[in-house]
C-alpha cells in the first residue's frame, strides 16, 4: 500500500497475484504497469494471457496493438493481435499481423501450431481459402489430434463443398475423441448433408438438438431446417427456419429460405 504505483513494486505483487489465479486483481495493476513501464515484457505478456483468458478481445486488440509497438520484434505479441483481430471479425488486420508475427518466430513449437490455426482461420475468412488449407495442413503434421482444428478444416470445407471425403474423415476424428461434442456434432451433420446423405445427417443434428435443449444456437437451427427439407419434410424445415430467424449465427438468406419454403439449389 505505500509503495502502490512504483513500478517494481506493481510489478511484483502483480505477478504474485497473477501467480495465484488471482486475475481480476492483477489485471488493473498489470495496466498501471505497462502504461509506467512499457518495458515490462512480462507485464504486457501477462495482461494478454488475462485478456484471453476473459475473452475481451476488444480489450486485448488494444493492448496487443500497443505491446507490438512496445516490442516490435516479439512474434507473441502480434499472435495476441491477431488472435483478437479474428475474434472481432477483423480478418485483413489479423492476416497482417499473424503473417509478420510467425515470420519473427524463432521455431517454439506451440507458438507455431497457434500461427498455423489463427492464419488458416484468418484466411479462410478473406477468401485465400488455398493458403488458409496449407496452413491447417501444416498444423496437423506437427498435432494430428487437434480437435478444433480437425473441426474447423472439415467445416469449411463442407461449405466450399470440396474434398468431402476428407473433410468426413477429420470430423469422424473429432468424434471418436470427444463423442458428446455438440459443435463437432453439427459439423459432422452438416458434412454428410452436403454428401448427400440426409438421413444420417438428420440423425446427427437431432442429437444437437437433444443435447443442446434450449441453448441451440442459430446456425444449428438454421442446419436443421436445410437437412429437414431435403428429408422432404418442409413444413418441418419452415418451422426450425423460422426459429432460427433473428438469431446469432443464421446465414443471410435465412429469410429467403422462409419465404419460399425451399433450398434452391
Amino acid at each position: 500500500e505505500a509503495d502502490k504505483g512504483h513500478p517494481g513494486i506493481d510489478n511484483m505483487y502483480a505477478n504474485y497475484l497473477y501467480d495465484n489465479d488471482r486475475f481480476d486483481e492483477s489485471e488493473g495493476i498489470y495496466k498501471r504497469v505497462v502504461e509506467s513501464n512499457p518495458g515490462s515484457f512480462m507485464a504486457w505478456q501477462n495482461l494478454l494471457m488475462i485478456q484471453n483468458q476473459q475473452l475481451d478481445f476488444e480489450e486485448m486488440f488494444s493492448i496487443a496493438s500497443k505491446a507490438v509497438m512496445a516490442f516490435p520484434s516479439q512474434s507473441i505479441f502480434f499472435l495476441f493481435k491477431g488472435i483478437s483481430a479474428n475474434a472481432l471479425g477483423t480478418y485483413p488486420i489479423a492476416v497482417e499481423a499473424l503473417k509478420k508475427g510467425a515470420r519473427l518466430n524463432a521455431g517454439n513449437s506451440e507458438i507455431t501450431k497457434q500461427y498455423y490455426s489463427s492464419l488458416g482461420d484468418a484466411l479462410y475468412h478473406v477468401g485465400n481459402y488455398e493458403e488458409a488449407f496449407k496452413n491447417f495442413d501444416l498444423l496437423l503434421v506437427l498435432d494430428s489430434d487437434n480437435a478444433v482444428v480437425l473441426n474447423n478444416y472439415a467445416y469449411y470445407l463442407s461449405e466450399l463443398g470440396e474434398d468431402l471425403d476428407k473433410a468426413l474423415k477429420m470430423i469422424d476424428k473429432c468424434m471418436s475423441m470427444e463423442p458428446d461434442n455438440t459443435t463437432y456434432l453439427d459439423t459432422q451433420a452438416w458434412v454428410l448433408y452436403k454428401l448427400g446423405r440426409y438421413t444420417e445427417a438428420l440423425n446427427k443434428i437431432e442429437r444437437v438438438i437433444k443435447i443442446d435443449g434450449t441453448n441451440v444456437s442459430g446456425e444449428v437451427m438454421e442446419h436443421y431446417g436445410d437437412i429437414l427439407y431435403k428429408n422432404n419434410r418442409v413444413d418441418d424445415a419452415l418451422e426450425s427456419w423460422k426459429k432460427a430467424q433473428g438469431m446469432d449465427g443464421v446465414s443471410d438468406r435465412i429469410h429467403e429460405k422462409i419465404e419460399k419454403k425451399r433450398i434452391d439449389e
